[in-house]
């Protein structure tokens, strides 16, 4: 097996339901390619439990020693590093690599919805603008944490509106010569903030009734 690397966090991002794509390589010490005997590749969660075992008929061959992994993560895959390790065997020796990847919280925003506050037309920014949705998501999930379960399963239109307003003041940021933080992210907050008012008011208004040393 050609040699490889570990792959980090950063480098490969997906989210539930995409489709994890990568291009499988199999050379020998004289650089050539070759067919393995077999291929066998097992999915992993963030927790080490197998989600899924694949095998070279699973696979699709683009040319000698070139094949093709396309497995589609679950919709509610767990957000976290993966892994998927590769065994192959050719000529009774076997070779094992094992590479990370990241699945990201779905995000809360709309694509769309960006490329409008960010003033762009078509899909040329969209790998970058993707990434910025994630961040805001990230933002997100980290202020509402002690009032709410995170990632959160049903988003509400302000949580959804902020982070819109967030992805496009980071993406806005990025942009701008200074990094000066967008006004933007003033609106993001405020929506956040709103909605963690809402929280706490709900919260206040289930506390238990409390009686002697019995809770109702």
């Amino acid at each position: 097996m050609e040699e490889t690397r570990s792959l980090t966090k950063t480098e490969k991002k997906y989210h539930p339901s995409d489709t994890l794509n990568e291009t499988l390589y199999f050379k020998d010490e004289d650089d050539e390619y070759f067919d393995p005997t077999s291929i066998d590749v097992i999915i992993r969660d963030p927790d080490g439990e197998t989600v899924e075992t694949l095998d070279i008929d699973d696979l699709s061959q683009d040319d000698t020693g070139i094949w093709i992994l396309a497995y589609d993560l679950p919709e509610d895959a767990e957000a976290g590093t993966w892994s998927y390790t590769i065994t192959a065997i050719y000529n009774s020796v076997t070779n094992s690599e094992t590479f990370l990847f990241s699945v990201n919280p779905m995000p809360y925003g709309s694509l769309t919805r960006v490329r409008q506050l960010c003033s762009v037309d078509d899909d040329t920014e969209d790998d970058k603008l993707l990434e910025s949705m994630d961040d805001a998501t990230a933002y997100i999930n980290a202020k509402l944490q002690r009032y709410a379960t995170v990632p959160l399963s049903n988003v509400p239109d302000e949580i959804r509106r902020a982070s819109n307003f967030l992805a496009a003041s980071f993406n806005m940021k990025s942009n701008s010569p200074n990094e000066e933080t967008h006004p933007y992210k003033t609106v993001a907050d405020e929506y956040i903030n709103e909605y963690i008012k809402y929280l706490q008011s709900t919260a206040s208004n289930s506390l238990p009734i409390v009686i002697g040393k019995d809770t109702l």
